[in-house]
């Protein structure tokens, strides 16, 4: 459960490549969530998110691990399962996570240039019908092993690092204990 008093002012932010402003101070915690964050500079806290034994780790003084740039493969496939806006522009799709497509079926439109599936497999990975994006953002995911179940709830990577978040807020006294 969240302290009453305090949740509402406690953020987060992932930027990836984005060098953040400093964000300390401006609510009771701050949390960074990858590269380019700097515990006790930028932020109070921040959270490992590259794949490794750092995993979801708590950062409390000092950078986070920098971006290694690579994604890691699943089904043997690394970079080439990601399709990223070409343009920017709003991001128009009917597709949904899960579903089945065929290598250079067309996916989405950004600012009305058609974005194509990269390789047959499933969809993982889907930015929301209508949002503006910038151009390279990366935009969808393609699953090659093809199991739309696999493209549905809560993956290592992501669990590990929501895990390091609440032992951040905990460890912060955020979070009452249950």
């Amino acid at each position: 459960m969240v302290g009453r008093d305090r949740c509402a002012h406690a953020q987060a932010r992932m930027r990836k490549r984005a060098v953040p402003e400093r964000q300390r101070g401006m609510a009771p915690l701050t949390i960074g969530l990858g590269p380019n964050f700097i515990a006790g500079e930028t932020v109070d806290l921040a959270i490992e998110t590259i794949w490794g034994d750092r995993l979801g780790a708590i950062v409390e003084t000092g950078p986070t691990l920098p971006l290694d740039g690579e994604p890691r493969a699943i089904g043997g496939v690394g970079r080439a399962r990601f399709v990223y806006a070409p343009a920017g522009g709003r991001f128009e799709t009917s597709a949904r996570i899960g579903d089945r497509v065929e290598e250079s079926a067309v996916i989405a439109t950004v600012g009305g240039v058609a974005l194509h599936a990269p390789i047959e497999g499933v969809i993982r990975g889907l930015t929301r019908t209508g949002v503006k994006v910038d151009i390279r953002t990366k935009v969808i995911e393609i699953d090659p092993r093809g199991d739309p179940a696999a493209a549905f709830g809560l993956g290592e990577r992501p669990r590990r690092i929501a895990e390091g978040v609440l032992k951040a807020l905990a460890r912060a006294r955020v979070l009452e204990p249950s």
